[in-house]
């Protein structure tokens, strides 16, 4: 039937719910319309905690370790941009680099809003070798990376047609980095407090 504010409205309303009136004619979508009778009614409740304590931990866990990979990853990332040796700093957390060479726009091989944001920031001076970055990503994991070289798009070679597809395209995958922006946002004012051995697993950074 699909989701319709004003169907929601309807059923929960006076005159439905409770006086079991029939509800006038609503329109779903373009030439579908339904009429809603409430035949029963339950009342939210509190779940107990015995059936819900497994689905909290697991929560607990999963934002635990998005904010010890935040934390361990803005440490690398600090001590990449202070000149520390890549290679030991990566050593040390049980990490490599994962090399991607002449990456393009949409690119399967990266996260969607990783790709995203990559294709969003500047490129590197000319002699430089471009400084870390980082961004937290929708799926929890934080990503530290390093754009080294830039090659300019040579838009001729598309069609007006193919350029428009691919800025919605561009513009879907930027919706995802701008939601994961704002949980990197939270992560980085929040007060953390470290427990350790909390989850016994290290975590993965991209």
């Amino acid at each position: 039937m699909g989701y319709s504010p004003q169907l929601i409205d309807t059923v929960f309303s006076l005159e439905v719910l409770e006086d079991g009136e029939n509800s006038p004619v609503i329109e779903v979508e373009e030439g579908r319309a339904v009429v809603v009778h409430v035949t029963g009614y339950r009342e939210s409740e509190v779940k107990p905690l015995e059936a819900v304590s497994e689905e909290i931990t697991a929560q607990l866990q999963t934002d635990e370790s998005i904010l010890l990979a935040a934390k361990d990853g803005n440490e690398l990332l600090a001590g990449l941009n202070d000149g520390g040796d890549a290679a030991e700093l990566l050593a040390a957390r049980g990490l490599e680099w994962q090399r991607q060479d002449k990456l393009g726009r949409g690119a399967a091989e990266l996260p969607a809003d990783l790709a995203a944001e990559i294709f969003r920031v500047s490129g590197p001076e000319e002699g430089n070798s471009g400084e870390y970055r980082s961004l937290m990503l929708a799926s929890g994991d934080f990503a530290v990376y390093r754009i080294t070289r830039v090659s300019p798009g040579q838009p001729g070679q598309f069609s007006l047609e193919d350029r428009n597809q691919r800025k919605e395209q561009l513009a879907g995958r930027l919706g995802g980095g701008q939601a994961s922006a704002v949980v990197e946002a939270l992560v980085e004012s929040a007060a953390v407090t470290i427990v350790p051995d909390l989850l016994g697993t290290e975590n993965d950074l991209l």
